[in-house]
């Protein structure tokens, strides 16, 4: 890196020094930068939610995954603009394109992936071209002067990405559905009111209308990374330049090449003042050779200056090793490049602080991939394990459901049509779980039982989907169902459990009586 050509003023600065002189590295081509990373993101994002179509969560990880792929690209466009104006986008773009295939991109997905010192990191795999021990060392000098703020830049990267994502997410559903996002933003503190809007929020979403907020949500983080991404290679980079400048003195050096540069243009002068000096010298006898002093009272003098401190306090240590005592060889060539090891102890409250929140971190992703696969049917029902009585606060026993329930619903349906919508869903769960042997919990929700259905009994999804749909916009948005949808489940219930309702609900009411 050539610095005496550099657009920049190198000088020690602190870490949030470095990443303000980062921002406005961006904000000077935000347009270009944000331009260059959506023309080479947009189409591999676009690739890649469309093969996840039916599974937008994997969706959402790799688009997170593959940001280092963008990352490269924009970095080679800062590096040029350090010292000289960027060509234009056209221009940029063939550049950028090139530097996506790079050599260490695997490394870059793979085990530097989760780093919380990347940002810092790509600089030296990327401009320095470094590998191995050499780009491990190189990585920990530098870390030792911007680890920390690489540090606190990707912990704050991860949270603006977090909050911008959902919470536009968020206004796009109180936009769509209005009552359950305003229930809980006007009375947060509301106890069972609040509960019962997020349980809303949770139905709905694991509904048919959940695939289109995760989509929805994808989307968003997409467009959101045009943004933060040229900011946050922009904050890393200028971490770099500092670091480089603190550990091989970049100041130092630009401020004697300024020192040289004005002594050569008063050249004459010294070379008049020189050739007066040696003139002058010469002239006299200092510059005559002495005559050395006998060898027997250079020893002598040696001698006797050894017998006084501090020489007469030298000690000989002897020291005994396993193998042998020698250094490697490259210790000294390595000295002069490494610099010290020095490091400062951390509070005790700091310490315990990152501990707690990698122990919460590491508690919520467990708890997210519990909730996950319980989702997905992980623990599902033994094989002794009796089916729940009640679900959703309704009985789904046969007792409890009359034997023609398709015209017990549409009867019901005049008088009330919660109640009939509630007879025909119980009535359904019951169906699935004791003729189809569907696991069932009591404390799944419609979706959990709409995600299993989709899983185990997928030739039921046509009836279950819509029953489903029109179940939760009337138990949670309290919309009523209309008089054909109502008769159209009817006539589907009796054609996906025709040929024994009643000799069904009759044998398992005679078994319960009998167990009784």
């Amino acid at each position: 890196m050539n610095i005496w050509e550099t657009r920049l003023n190198f000088r020690p600065r602190s870490g949030w020094e470095a990443l303000d002189l980062g921002a406005r590295l961006f904000q000077e081509r935000p347009a270009l930068y944000m331009a260059v990373w959506a023309t080479l993101s947009l189409p591999v994002y676009a690739l890649v939610l469309a093969l996840c179509w039916q599974q937008p969560e994997w969706g959402g990880f790799l688009v997170w995954w593959l940001k280092p792929l963008f990352e490269a690209p924009v970095l080679w466009l800062m590096s040029q603009q350090v010292f000289e104006p960027l060509p234009p986008y056209r221009q940029c773009v063939c550049t950028a394109f090139r530097q996506m295939w790079r050599p260490r991109l695997i490394g870059d997905l793979t085990w530097r992936r989760f780093s919380m010192r990347r940002s810092l990191v790509l600089p030296v795999t990327l401009l320095e071209g470094l590998s191995g021990k050499a780009h491990q060392r190189r990585c920990n000098e530098l870390s030792r002067q911007s680890g920390g703020a690489a540090s606190w830049l990707a912990f704050f990267g991860i949270h603006l990405e977090s909050i911008l994502a959902f919470g536009l997410l968020a206004m796009l559903f109180w936009l769509w559905t209005g009552d359950p996002a305003q229930n809980i933003v006007a009375g947060p503190f509301g106890g069972a009111r609040s509960t019962d809007a997020l349980q809303q929020i949770e139905a709905l979403v694991s509904s048919g209308e959940g695939l289109i907020f995760q989509h929805l949500l994808n989307g968003i983080y997409v467009l959101l990374l045009c943004f933060w991404g040229p900011i946050y290679v922009a904050c890393g980079f200028t971490l770099y330049l500092n670091a480089r400048t603190k550990a091989e003195g970049w100041d130092i050096r630009l401020a004697a090449r300024k020192i040289q540069d004005r002594l050569l243009g008063s050249s004459s002068a010294l070379w008049a003042l020189a050739l007066a000096v040696f003139i002058g010298f010469s002239f006299s006898g200092s510059l005559h050779a002495e005559p050395l002093p006998q060898r027997e009272k250079v020893e002598q003098i040696r001698d006797n200056t050894l017998r006084k401190a501090p020489f007469q306090s030298i000690k000989t240590k002897t020291e005994y090793c396993w193998f042998k005592c020698d250094k490697d060889d490259d210790a000294a060539s390595r000295q002069q490049l490494e610099l010290p090891d020095v490091k400062t102890p951390s509070p005790a409250w700091f310490n315990a602080m990152m501990y707690a929140l990698i122990g919460l971190l590491l508690a919520l992703v467990l708890w997210i991939l519990y909730r996950w696969y319980q989702a997905n049917g992980g623990f599902g029902l033994s094989q002794g394990e009796e089916v729940p009585e009640t679900l959703f606060g309704m009985k789904i026993t046969p007792e409890s459901l009359p034997n023609d329930v398709a015209s017990a619903v549409l009867a019901e349906y005049e008088r009330d049509p919660r109640a009939a919508m509630s007879l025909l869903y119980r009535a359904s769960l019951s169906q699935i779980s004791r003729r189809y042997g569907l696991p069932l919990r009591s404390s799944d929700t419609e979706g959990q039982v709409l995600k299993r259905v989709r899983q185990r009994q997928p030739q039921l999804l046509d009836y279950w989907q819509p029953l489903t749909d029109n179940w939760v916009e009337l138990a949670y948005a309290h919309r009523l169902p209309e008089r054909e949808a109502v008769h159209s489940l009817c006539r589907q219930y009796r054609q996906v459990f025709a040929g024994g309702e009643q000799e069904f609900s009759g044998s398992l009411r005679a078994a319960g009586e009998g167990r009784a």
